[in-house]
């Protein structure tokens, strides 16, 4: 099946399940979150000082120039719609609609924020902040933390080196938005006012390397140009001028996530059945055996249909041919994995005895698999070297069982302590397989 054709099953089916009207509470947000989730397009948010190329470089990704240059507008937010639409927040607190496009119209009512709906194929996949904020350090400091809670992907525009100024208030951003963020390295076109683009380049990187999943030069001007007035582009010049670049950066990142969510919504149907029950499930506690003297370790295999997708869920769709060298992970991401395997040990071992020995519940098992799983998937965000490549894919492993561990708490009925303490099992040793790889 395509990958459109499996993002269209899990949309219906996800629909077909909140629609049933038999889902408990919990497992109908559940639901509903996750189809949501495939719905609602990316969010994109531009932000940086004033002058440094935000403006440009929507147009740019909207396909047209649709905000106008010299205009004074508010921080925008550009979103789909069959007909133009603008939503205006006045400086008073009230509001302001105009069934318009005319963004000039919308600057001469000074609005302190505006929703702008038009019709353009490039806001199907993504919608479009612009954050307008002066260079005030504090005032771009809560720019960036209110903009961070409704950004998906963020791109951060320097018309300058990324200096250490840029530096600290790129810090107040989130680290969960940094790893999906670019830096952009605006007037890339203009070197007599920026310098050597290749020193510029390398200035940026040792202020920027550890805040960005990539920077990215770009001749902003150059890349407009190459959009031709019959709509067709020419791909050399929006090649050299680091438009297409970017664009396919932003589009892989937009498959990943689509991919992500469609694997969460097969995992919570494999899950539920249409009656709003949890699927019969025979569940076989997975425990480690110490091995008697001699004899090779022996571990059972588990057998809970949510063990077998906390299995897959981690996997790839689609794996690429693996490079004749394979990558290692940064030193600092290998210790920070090592730590986890250890604490997941730890806490495995101690729930084990527990159980074989009759003083631990399976409240307090549940209780505290969940626990230990959040912990670790906090532990290894905040951990490990931000561009190490492997050590974010590891990341998403932690991601999606802390997910998962979630939706086995809700299942209702017996053995639900044995599919969260397997679930853990599974995850040390997908651990350990990756420091192994």
């Amino acid at each position: 099946m395509s990958a459109q054709g499996e993002v269209q099953e899990a949309h219906h089916d996800l629909k077909q399940a909140i629609e049933g009207g038999k889902l408990s509470g919990a497992l109908q947000e559940r639901a509903e979150a996750l189809l949501q989730r495939i719905e609602r397009p990316l969010r994109l948010g531009v932000m940086g000082l004033p002058g440094s190329g935000k403006s440009t470089l929507l147009n740019l990704l909207l396909g047209q120039n649709v905000l106008p240059e010299g205009v004074r507008l508010p921080t925008l937010q550009l979103a789909y719609g069959e007909v133009p639409v603008m939503k205006c927040t006045l400086g008073d607190g009230s509001s302001k609609s105009l069934q318009s496009d005319n963004l000039e119209a919308l600057a001469e009512l000074k609005p302190a924020f505006a929703q702008v709906y038009l019709p353009l194929p490039a806001l199907n996949k993504l919608s479009m902040m612009e954050v307008v904020a002066s260079a005030d350090t504090r005032e771009q400091s809560r720019a960036i933390s209110w903009a961070a809670k409704r950004t998906d992907i963020a791109l951060w525009c320097s018309a300058g080196r990324f200096d250490e100024d840029e530096e600290e208030l790129w810090s107040y951003a989130p680290e969960k938005v940094q790893d999906h963020a670019f830096l952009m390295l605006t007037h890339a076109d203009t070197p007599a006012t920026n310098g050597d683009p290749r020193q510029r380049l390398a200035e940026a990187k040792s202020h920027a390397q550890d805040y960005f999943k990539s920077i990215l030069p770009i001749g902003t001007k150059a890349a407009l140009a190459a959009r031709k007035s019959d709509g067709s582009v020419d791909k050399e010049a929006l090649r050299g001028s680091g438009g297409m670049a970017l664009i396919s950066g932003i589009l892989k990142d937009v498959e990943t996530a689509r991919e992500s969510a469609v694997d969460q919504a097969h995992i919570f149907l494999r899950q539920v059945d249409f009656s709003g029950n949890a699927k019969p499930q025979t569940r076989v506690l997975e425990r480690e055996v110490a091995p008697s003297e001699g004899e090779a370790p022996q571990q059972a295999e588990p057998k809970t249909e949510a063990v077998k997708s906390a299995k897959k869920a981690p996997e790839p769709k689609k794996k690429a041919p693996a490079p004749a060298k394979q990558p290692s992970y940064a030193p600092e991401s290998r210790a920070a994995i090592e730590i986890a395997v250890e604490q997941l040990s730890a806490e495995g071992s101690v729930m084990l005895e527990g159980l074989r020995a009759g003083s631990l519940d399976d409240i307090t098992v549940i209780e505290t698999c969940v626990d230990t799983v959040k912990w670790l998937d906090e532990y290894l965000s905040n951990s490990g070297v931000a561009n190490d490549p492997l050590y974010a894919k590891t990341c998403e492993v932690a991601v999606d069982a802390a997910d998962l561990i979630q939706l086995i708490q809700l299942e209702p009925g017996d053995g639900v302590a044995s599919d969260a303490l397997s679930l853990m099992v599974q995850l040390k040793q997908d651990l350990q397989s990756n420091l192994a790889a």
